[in-house]
């Protein structure tokens, strides 16, 4: 849980997160080091309006391994981790990205650093070399976007590429949630009277295969809601309150 303290002592503070300016690292120093070693520390955030000087800094403060330190010159990236630490989401969502030649950077909002080159995956094959820099970070760090070639990637997106453990638990969640799914689709289609022949604009063999467990498109879904005389978002909800 997040909490805001005045003057804590070290050895109760839980999920904390530190503000100061560059300067100001001698003075939280004690603390910020204490509760890092009880793995407390949630971020240090730096404001470090000259960089090439932090290094420094953070000599003079003995601060030298800190694996949660967060420079910014600007509310932006502490914002975004704040925010997504409030929503329990601190592992989806992306605080910083950045660009090395061929490869991709990704730090998630736990501060887990993730990288891909840009030739794992298509969707990174498809920006030009002198396009890779043009990206912007969604408000909330839900996803990095490429407007000129209009890519989207979230941070489970990178994990699938580069986990092979990651991908394959991801993969067995989808098809279970699937399979849940589609039984609820075939027990709902029942309880309304409908056969599987009285979807119009979807075939049986389709519906199926919806309610055997296969992804069904927004079309199909919006077939199975008129069906039922109800909006997609009717639909929907009426789906989540038969699960």
């Amino acid at each position: 849980m997040l909490r805001v303290v005045n003057r804590p002592r070290p050895d109760r503070v839980r999920d904390l997160f530190v503000f100061c300016s560059a300067v100001q690292l001698p003075r939280v120093s004690d603390l910020v080091s204490r509760v890092n070693r009880r793995h407390q520390l949630r971020a240090l955030f730096v404001r470090a309006e000259n960089p090439d000087w932090l290094p420094q800094m953070l000599e003079r403060a003995n601060l030298r391994a800190i694996r949660h330190l967060v420079a910014h010159s600007s509310a932006e990236v502490p914002r975004r981790i704040l925010n997504a630490w409030l929503n329990n989401a601190e592992d989806k969502l992306i605080a910083r990205a950045m660009v090395v030649a061929d490869r991709l950077f990704l730090t998630s909002c736990e501060q887990e650093t993730l990288e891909i080159a840009f030739d794992r995956l298509p969707a990174l094959r498809r920006i030009p070399v002198a396009e890779r820099d043009a990206f912007e970070i969604a408000g909330d760090g839900s996803y990095v976007h490429w407007p000129a070639s209009d890519v989207h990637l979230d941070i489970d997106a990178i994990r699938s590429a580069t986990d092979p453990e990651f991908r394959d638990r991801r993969i067995a969640e989808r098809l279970a949630h699937d399979t849940s799914f589609g039984r609820t689709v075939a027990s709902f289609r029942k309880e309304s009277g409908l056969r599987q022949t009285d979807i119009a604009g979807l075939s049986e063999r389709n519906l199926r295969r919806i309610e055997k467990g296969e992804t069904a498109s927004v079309a199909a879904l919006r077939s199975l809601a008129a069906a039922h005389d109800l909006s997609l978002k009717e639909y929907l909800a009426s789906l989540a309150a038969s699960c």
